[in-house]
């Protein structure tokens, strides 16, 4: 402790004084003194370099990636540069922060980065059967009714279950079961004891524990008991939906500070309504991460509600980290890196491997110390119940079947449908646009029968591939067209090609009508918005010119609406995003106070032309004797301007700035009008127009300079060489 002591007395001291002398250096007027002594600007300039790599050296050691500030004004007054700058040093002092942290709790000790390595597994076993086959409930993917909640029972309720599962009909293309836990994850108390700040808890040791395999009845409710008694716990799942329509869970996820559990929702799909006990009790808090697709999952597949949750993701957001990945808080706040390999693996093997176990178990091992760092961290800066409120909105996300996803903002990637997407991604012609439409729905059945992700059964790409094939269409370009295919597609290739067939015949074969695709959406958000009804209000009252550079530099949807008349656009509205929603019929009025507005302009404008003709003289009357007089004055002013003979001499390039400075003098003339002005720098070579009053001009316009010939065997390098 003295040695920090003494190494603390020697540096402050020598920091406060180097600050002190840079304050007062800042104060003056450096440019200048550098300016009138050389040496001065040269020891400045090396002085500037060193403190540069300097700076530049600590910001890549704090953030390897940083790109290195270059020397300029120009380049360190930069908002962009200064930007990742001040990020970097925001991702410094939270390392600071939680570093104090970690030496203000009360358990501390040397904390080492703890990293979970990829290893060569040659001996990963292959799932040989579909798991959907053993469920006891068969998968529904027939899409003709909502979805409806799997409940048959409701813990811990505020309303009944008979009176929370009902059938909600908003119109006929909207209906949807209720949310049977809405009221009490909206209106539960978070738990008194969780609104306080709390030392952390650290987990136990990676290497001393191992994870809880759950796959039987008798070992969940073993489980269940135990997490009826806690007041935290961290959830995580592992998802499938590659070999599945809608997609299988396959694995949760469960962590307090001493146990982690594994439980196999493949075998327990059936089973794991109990846990209902523990997931809608309100004084337990469940910690997610990123919970927005679990809670969907957790409710198509199991059943499952999640009253108290905690999401960690708005937590990072509200804290303005530079990310918000799992990843980076267990890299950053546990000290543990992970691995990214097994994100997208099959989680449907059995039985896993040992290192798609570490991974799995890391994901909520960490958790709940993470949970109790952010919470502290939102409590001082008083931001704790709005990520409590955003962690309501998550729970209260209702999952639905595709064909009844109505609400766009709960599914924004539904509102223009996969076919239009399609269409402007790939720029597909109209005369194609029914076949692409075929070719999904005869994809999209087929999946559903076979239970099948659809890009397994076809990649978006193949389908286009398809719809660019030319007569005649046989099994050969077919499947030249598709590449790699899966077993249902080569049983189907007569339906392919059928589909196909009709929809050329329709368009009498034709591939005629090609036509770029261009987006009728734009996504206007709140400030666009706030602008833009800001300048139709300047539009009333501007003159035209004022008019049309608002529009057409400012305003890029305004331009395009003045430009085509058939542009349309639709504008979505996001609470998250605070976008609002534009309707069409506002859009078409706009339009017509834009062009109102121009038409307005321009015969206000005609006619003060018309007025200014009406009042200024005609030709007819102009006196010929002023132009005859104003001649003869500019005759007699001839002797006095100076003037430089044209003749064709070497200009030294580098001292043409030097002598545009020279004043000119006329020796002759009387002493009030020696100095006549300076040489100006014109580009060699200019055409003048021509002057029928000046000396070098008396003999009329001068005649095409005659060029010269190009010296015949030698090239050009080859003169340069010798002269």
């Amino acid at each position: 402790m003295q040695n920090h002591d003494s190494s603390y007395d020697k540096v402050v001291p020598r920091v406060i004084l180097t600050i002190r002398a840079t304050s007062s250096l800042a104060a003056q007027d450096v440019k200048f003194h550098a300016s009138l002594d050389r040496n001065l600007s040269i020891a400045l300039g090396n002085t500037s370099k060193s403190l540069l790599s300097l700076a530049n050296a600590m910001l890549m050691d704090i953030s390897p990636g940083f790109k290195p500030l270059e020397v300029g004004e120009a380049e360190i007054k930069s908002s962009a540069t200064w930007r990742t700058v001040s990020d970097t040093l925001d991702n410094c002092f939270e390392k600071v922060d939680m570093a104090l942290d970690l030496l203000k709790s009360p358990n501390k000790s040397d904390f080492r980065v703890t990293e979970l390595l990829e290893a060569n597994e040659s001996d990963v076993p292959e799932v040989t059967e579909k798991p959907q086959r053993n469920f006891m409930v068969k998968v529904d993917n027939s899409d003709t009714h909502p979805f409806k909640p799997k409940l048959t029972q409701k813990p811990h309720a505020l309303k009944p279950l008979h009176e929370t599962i009902k059938l909600i009909a908003e119109d006929q293309n909207n209906l949807h079961y209720s949310h049977p836990y809405e009221f009490e994850i909206m209106t539960q108390p978070f738990p008194d004891s969780q609104l306080v700040t709390q030392d952390p808890k650290k987990p136990i040791d990676w290497t001393f524990s191992e994870p809880i395999w759950i796959d039987d009845a008798m070992g969940l409710n073993e489980m269940v008991k135990e997490l009826e008694q806690l007041s935290e716990i961290a959830v995580d799942l592992e998802h499938h939906d590659y070999r599945s329509y809608y997609g299988i869970t396959c694995l949760m996820q469960i962590s307090n500070r001493e146990k982690d559990w594994l439980i196999d929702t493949l075998a327990l799909r059936d089973n794991l309504e109990i846990l209902n006990r523990v997931f809608a009790d309100p004084s337990i808090v469940k910690v997610f991460h990123g919970a927005n697709m679990d809670i969907h999952w957790l409710q198509r597949d199991l059943g499952l509600y999640v009253v108290s949750l905690f999401d960690t993701y708005h937590a990072s957001k509200k804290l303005g980290f530079p990310k918000f990945s799992l990843a980076y808080l267990l890299e950053t706040i546990a000290h543990f890196k992970t691995s990214k390999k097994y994100q997208l693996a099959d989680w449907r093997i059995r039985p896993l491997t040992a290192l798609m176990v570490q991974y799995a178990r890391a994901d909520t091992h960490f958790l709940l110390y993470i949970f109790d760092i952010l919470k502290n961290k939102l409590i001082e800066k008083g931001n704790l119940q709005d990520v409590l409120y955003e962690s309501r909105r998550v729970a209260c996300r209702r999952y639905e079947y595709s064909t009844f996803r109505k609400d766009f903002n709960e599914w924004p990637d539904e509102q223009f449908g996969l076919l239009k997407r399609m269409r402007l991604q790939y720029n597909l012609p109209n005369s194609r646009a029914t076949m692409l439409e075929s070719l999904l729905a005869w994809r999209d059945h087929l999946a559903r029968v076979a239970d099948e992700s659809p890009r397994y059964i076809l990649s978006n790409q193949a389908l286009i591939n398809l719809c660019n094939l030319s007569f005649p269409i046989d099994s050969k370009k077919i499947m030249s067209a598709i590449g790699r295919c899966s077993d249902e597609v080569r049983a189907e290739l007569s339906s392919v090609s059928e589909i196909i067939q009709k929809s050329m015949e329709n368009h009498d074969g034709s591939l005629e009508g090609h036509e770029i695709i261009s987006p009728s959406h734009d996504i206007v958000n709140y400030a666009t918005a706030l602008d833009n009804y800001e300048l139709f209000n300047k539009l009333k009252k501007e003159p035209l010119a004022k008019r049309f550079q608002l529009v057409m530099s400012y305003s890029s949807c305004f331009s395009s609406v003045c430009a085509q008349d058939d542009l349309s656009f639709s504008i979505k509205f996001d609470t998250n995003k605070r976008e609002i929603l534009v309707s069409q019929f506002e859009l078409e009025n706009r339009r017509d106070v834009i062009k109102d507005a121009f038409r307005a302009s321009i015969r206000e404008n005609e006619e003060k032309n018309m007025n200014k003709l009406a009042v200024g003289k005609p030709d007819s009357l102009i006196d010929a004797s002023n132009i005859d007089k104003t001649k003869t004055e500019l005759q007699e002013k001839l002797p006095e301007i100076f003037s430089l003979s044209n003749k064709n001499r070497r200009t030294n390039r580098k001292m043409l700035t030097k002598s545009s400075a020279e004043p000119i003098f006329d020796y002759n003339a009387p002493e009030n009008t020696k100095v006549l002005g300076s040489i100006t720098a014109e580009p060699k070579n200019k055409k003048r127009s021509f002057d029928p009053f000046s000396k070098a001009g008396s003999g009329g316009p001068r005649a095409a300079k005659r060029t010269k010939n190009a010296p015949v065997g030698k090239s050009g390098s080859f003169k340069n060489k010798r002269s």
